[in-house]
């Protein structure tokens, strides 16, 4: 079976958003699997359009997003986050999600949706950013074989 390429899109809004990209990276290549195109976006809600644009790539089989999803003040105010999320929040959340759904439908390709948050807590944000990364890697390959599978039924 042909090695998966993946698109990446990655939100730099985080302060340690590298570590997921670099986790991200490192698991890619442990599968022998390829990044194709590695995108950075403001933010997680940014990701739709560029994910629209990578996915119309003939040699592009899935596209990743990792991104965090924190309370707003913890960026616009620098102070200590209280980990509440807003219903706003939660709700753009929810409609960049629904729209990578329908993007992965629309291109008959896999998007996987790593974005940590809303919800949890923090402080566990940074322990979680490796284990959501390489999850998204395994995801996409593993939903790239299937849909290859189903696509040659």
């Amino acid at each position: 079976m042909n090695n998966v390429r993946l698109g990446i899109v990655y939100s730099t809004y985080y302060d340690d958003y590298r570590a997921m990209l670099d986790s991200a990276l490192t698991e890619v290549e442990a599968q022998s699997a390829i990044a194709s195109i590695v995108c950075a976006v403001p933010g997680s809600y940014d990701m739709a359009l560029p994910v629209d644009l990578i996915l119309q790539k003939d040699y592009i089989d899935a596209v990743l997003c990792l991104g965090v999803v924190l309370p707003v003040p913890y960026r616009s105010t620098g102070a200590a986050p209280d980990d509440e999320i807003t219903s706003w929040e939660e709700t753009l959340a929810n409609r960049v999600l629904g729209h990578l759904d329908l993007l992965a439908v629309k291109h008959r390709k896999p998007v996987i949706k790593e974005i940590i948050g809303p919800g949890l807590p923090v402080g566990m944000v940074e322990e979680q950013m490796s284990e959501y990364a390489r999850a998204g890697v395994l995801a996409a390959i593993d939903l790239v074989k299937e849909v290859r599978r189903l696509s040659a039924l």
